[in-house]
């Protein structure tokens, strides 16, 4: 209702039961005073008031923009979840079959990974960030599915000899083989990214499916500290099983038998289950934490050619981009900081670190780079000897 004033706005004001109290045989005067005392007077509201329904019609409000970002990212995260769960399902159809396990091509663990490789390969390249990424993820993509889909059917009666016998084309994940062998000598001279990098079914597939979980990789402190060394317990573990290959020695039967039997279950399923765990740990879980073959090639980063390092190590500004753009969860920063270069064993060289550097602090070396420092030191010799020649 309104509330009628008085004239008087500096006068404290009473209820009307106040007033009453106070002069309760006083009328209430038009003015709206008791004996002077200026008090509030209710008019009663005539207007006539809207129906509550058309109260609560005028009171909605539309409700907010759907943020379709967010929206596709949860779409995008389960059909990539599901893709994973398709993938471990077919190696456990093939690895532990089952009575009236289906015998369809797409139900083999080969079918199903080059399935969503090729796939994902197209809303990867649909999102990538950069000419450097889209580069390569092309190389990515297109090496993993002619190396391990098309060049194993054109090869099918290629054997590649090994210590335990001869295996299938191209056998650079048998431990033992001929090309395990060459392809760990060329980690020597481009390093780990030769194989973890650009050309390995696992890298594909965690980059194209998993692609919508690297925001989920933890870089927690202890983990680089000490849960990245467990993986070294999947090395001596295949260490082991080359060491059973060798007949020569003549090793207990049993002891081979067991070996030989559980490494690559023990190998492959925390590697399928992995897939599963991208969306809670990263894409890069396995790579990071259980997989040998990672480590035995990232052996290379240390030894070899390979390297990432801070040719403008002064001009870092130490904002940790390079950090967080690395899968691996590598410190990069610190390692620029500490020596000046990044040879970790964890470093897959796939360039993220170098490519969002604002400074362009990095590089990455490897043979290529050493073939051209020793041309260049070899053409300034000669040059020199050259003019020694003409000054005399």
């Amino acid at each position: 209702g309104t509330v009628l004033m008085s004239n008087t706005p500096a006068t404290p004001l009473l209820t009307r039961a106040a007033a009453a109290d106070a002069a309760p045989a006083s009328p209430l005067t038009a003015s709206g005073q008791i004996n002077d005392v200026p008090v509030p007077v209710i008019v009663a509201d005539t207007t006539p008031q809207a129906p509550s329904w058309w109260v609560a019609v005028m009171a909605w409000k539309p409700p907010p923009p759907v943020n379709l970002k967010l929206s596709w990212h949860w779409a995008v995260l389960a059909l990539s979840f599901a893709s994973a769960c398709y993938i471990f399902w077919t190696y456990i159809n093939v690895a532990f079959p089952y009575p009236g396990a289906p015998t369809a091509p797409i139900c083999s663990i080969a079918y199903s990974e080059c399935l969503v490789i090729g796939v994902w390969s197209l809303w990867r390249f649909f999102v990538c960030q950069s000419q450097q990424d889209s580069l390569r993820i092309s190389l990515v993509v297109a090496s993993t599915l002619v190396m391990y889909g098309l060049l194993p059917v054109i090869l099918a009666s290629v054997s590649i000899p090994g210590i335990g016998g001869p295996t299938t084309f191209p056998g650079n994940h048998t431990p033992g083989s001929l090309t395990f062998f060459v392809w760990w000598g060329l980690t020597l001279l481009f390093g780990r990214r030769m194989d973890c990098g650009y050309c390995c079914t696992c890298v594909a597939t965690r980059e194209t499916c998993g692609y919508s979980s690297r925001h989920r990789t933890q870089r927690q402190r202890w983990l680089w500290l000490f849960v990245r060394h467990i993986k070294w317990l999947s090395v001596a573990l295949m260490v082991l099983y080359i060491v059973c290959l060798m007949k020569f020695l003549h090793l207990p039967e049993k002891f081979t038998s067991f070996v030989t039997k559980w490494f690559w279950p023990v190998t492959l399923v925390p590697y399928y289950a992995s897939l599963l765990l991208m969306p809670l740990l990263g894409n890069r879980n396995y790579c990071r934490w259980v997989c040998p073959f990672g480590a035995i090639y990232g052996i290379s980063n240390k030894i070899g050619c390979f390297t990432i390092r801070a040719v403008k190590r002064e001009e870092c500004l130490h904002c940790r981009q390079c950090e967080s753009v690395c899968d691996m969860g590598v410190p990069v920063e610190e390692l620029v900081r500490t020596e000046g270069k990044v040879d970790s064993t964890d470093c897959v060289g796939c360039g993220r670190c170098v490519a969002v550097c604002p400074r362009k602090v990095l590089e990455i070396e490897d043979i290529t780079t050493v073939v051209v420092k020793l041309t260049r030191v070899v053409k300034q010799r000669f040059r020199k000897t050259k003019d020694d020649q003409a000054k005399e």
